[in-house]
């Protein structure tokens, strides 16, 4: 999270540049912090790592919101201004959520294995969809220039030719 709160810090608008780095470092360690804090005070202390390692596993699940948000946005306004910031994102979460979902599946634990399973599979619908999007941005405009069936053209409506 940090380093994505970094590298979005860096292309927001200028009225808001010099926030939104506090922002999210700030919930980036304030969210922790404060299940640390509640888990410490609430929970006893035999069920504490799961119930802690639950609330990061959602929390981790959770972080694909945002992305994911975008993605329609991205596909309905075509602009490529955050496609390279989501993408390595997407690339990020992906490859992290498949780490740790390889070492969940050899500790044989639940908690860590599905959550990541769930945020590499994420993950790797966001990185398609970008690549997807950018492919599509970067083709040229000629679905109009071409004729729709032989001997017909497309754009000036006029049928096919007299034999």
């Amino acid at each position: 999270m940090k380093l994505f709160a970094l590298c979005s810090s860096k292309y927001p608008k200028t009225p808001t540049k010099a926030v939104t780095l506090p922002w999210f470092c700030g919930l980036d360690l304030g969210i922790p912090l404060a299940i640390l804090l509640i888990a410490r005070r609430v929970v006893d202390l035999d069920d504490r790592t799961s119930t802690f390692g639950s609330v990061a596993a959602l929390l981790n699940v959770a972080s694909f919101y945002w992305p994911i948000v975008e993605l329609k946005t991205m596909i309905v306004n075509p602009v490529l201004d955050l496609d390279n910031i989501l993408l390595w994102n997407g690339f990020i979460c992906c490859f992290n959520g498949g780490a740790w979902a390889l070492y969940g599946w050899y500790v044989e634990d639940l908690y860590i294995l599905v959550p990541n399973c769930l945020g590499m599979i994420l993950g790797c619908f966001e990185v398609l969809t970008f690549c997807i999007q950018r492919h599509r941005l970067q083709q040229p405009a000629t679905l109009l220039a071409e004729p729709l069936l032989p001997g017909w053209e497309a754009v000036t409506g006029e049928g096919p030719p007299d034999s």
